[in-house]
């Protein structure tokens, strides 16, 4: 199914702006995470080993408070501030793109109910952040009896809290460019809905490069039509909005109705060896890796069998949309 490239153009340079948005955000995530630590360091300059076990319980909680402010000043930023501006951004986006096109879309103002409380694999993104808060505390607090059990020094004790804060400021980081994809997608596909007698169908993109998934390699290519129920049309995978999974960059991409856009060359979009043809399948990238990368991309197995033409991308996922084991591919196929 065809993708016209203007339309593509616009929603690959918006994407462009959202890994800038997230790269700001993680950026401040380092920054908070940094000032947390010296916060840690400045506790006590006491020998914590040596401390009676009620002040290492209130130094802990200490740890744990600071930790838990950082987190969630991070979190406010990013529901009260950046979230709204994404979606508001994607609305603008889109009615510039379909104006120039002579097309008028519907897409009135639903950024407050998209990023009140974002879902990001099945939960809302609050919990996310409290499980979050709930792991370093644990992590700081297990940091800081492991030392004294082992009879560490303050040096090696604060050497195991900076390794936990890291674990948690990667996973903050994480949760910040999910929560941003998962947002933009949300808020073109709430566009889509609202013009489903102009847009026919939606096509799953995936990234061209090494680092993507069984679950998105599947997808890649398929399409849906643009109603209600999301039915598949070729296939049976069900529907799901990008981000499927944590750092997913994929994207869905509107086909219109081909009555009301002359035809168009597919022109180019990036790819990890730089601009390819627009229309350029997952099947056709994939077979300009070499053997090593296609090897990491889908493991040994699947990759050979992929090879000696045995498996299609499609056959990485199941008609529920799980990816196959390669057991169940190698009793099917072989």
């Amino acid at each position: 199914m065809k993708i016209d490239k203007r339309i593509l153009k616009e929603i690959l340079k918006f994407q462009i702006d959202l890994n800038r948005l997230s790269i700001a955000q993680r950026t401040k995530v380092v920054n908070v995470f940094k000032r947390a630590y010296k916060e840690i360091k400045n506790v006590s300059d006491a020998d914590i080993v040596q401390l009676s076990a009620r002040k290492r319980e209130a130094i802990i909680k200490e740890f744990g408070d600071v930790a838990g402010k950082a987190l969630v000043d991070i979190a406010d930023e990013l529901r009260d501030s950046v979230l709204p501006s994404i979606a508001e951004l994607q609305f603008k986006a889109t009615d510039k793109l379909f104006a120039s096109l002579n097309i008028g879309l519907a897409t009135g103002t639903l950024a407050e109910s998209l990023v009140k409380d974002p879902f990001i694999n099945g939960n809302p993104l609050a919990a996310h952040w409290a499980k979050l808060s709930q792991t370093t505390q644990f992590n700081l607090s297990a940091a800081v009896r492991t030392g004294v059990v082992t009879g560490e020094s303050n040096v090696q004790m604060f050497r195991r809290i900076r390794e936990a804060l890291d674990i948690s400021q990667r996973s903050a980081m994480t949760l910040i460019n999910t929560a941003v994809h998962n947002v933009g997608n949300s808020a073109r596909d709430a566009v889509h809905a609202a013009n489903q007698d102009v847009i026919k169908n939606v096509v799953w993109l995936t990234a061209l490069d090494s680092h993507v998934c069984e679950l998105c390699i599947g997808r890649s290519g398929l399409s849906w039509k643009n109603n209600d129920n999301h039915t598949p049309d070729g296939h049976s995978i069900p529907f799901q909005i990008p981000p499927i999974h944590p750092n997913d960059r994929c994207v869905l991409v509107p086909v219109i109705d081909s009555e009301l856009l002359p035809p168009l060359t597919a022109g180019e979009r990036a790819s990890s060896f730089g601009p390819v043809k627009g229309d350029i399948t997952f099947k056709e990238f994939l077979d300009m890796l070499p053997e090593s990368e296609v090897e990491d991309m889908l493991g040994v197995g699947k990759a050979q069998l992929y090879r000696d033409g045995k498996i299609t991308l499609r056959d990485l996922l199941d008609n529920s949309g799980e990816v196959v084991t390669l057991e169940k591919l190698l009793k099917k196929y072989s």
